[in-house]
């Protein structure tokens, strides 16, 4: 393999910040074919539903990328809901939140796949630990 010079070009200045993807995911529950209308198998994290009685989930994320100025992330998130009752619109409620502080507040009825972002600015996460919760507040048939 031949050899290059990496060094910047005179004259142009150097880049110091750069774009950065952490992408956290676990596979380790599996639904086959979750209901007949998915048509497909799905691998998740983990599954959270709620009868009535609030529930959350918190998972931890490092971003070890953080850069002086005013930069923001991107956090989407993907939940899959399973179920659809005739006796209740809308069937799901789902929020989420970053270190305490609410992003979206979502109500979707029957099985659908939701994937929820939103935009987090630099000076909301911490360089090592942050949570990101998913809540299901109940009242609802939840989710996930």
């Amino acid at each position: 393999m031949a050899s290059e010079d990496g060094s910047t070009t005179p004259g142009l200045p150097k880049a110091y910040d750069y774009l950065a993807t952490v992408h956290v995911e676990e596979n380790h529950v599996y639904w086959q074919a979750p209901t007949p209308s998915s048509g497909r198998d799905y691998w998740f994290w983990s599954r959270i539903a709620t009868t009535g009685a609030p529930v959350s989930k918190d998972v931890p994320l490092t971003l070890p990328f953080a850069a002086a100025g005013p930069y923001s992330a991107t956090l989407r998130v993907a939940v899959k809901s399973r179920g659809d009752d005739a006796g209740v619109d809308p069937d799901h409620h789902l929020r989420l939140l970053f270190n305490g502080s609410l992003l979206d507040d979502r109500r979707w009825d029957g099985e659908q796949v939701q994937i929820v972002a939103a935009v987090i600015p630099q000076e909301s996460w911490a360089p090592s630990a942050n949570s990101v919760r998913l809540e299901l507040p109940g009242r609802h048939r939840s989710c996930c």
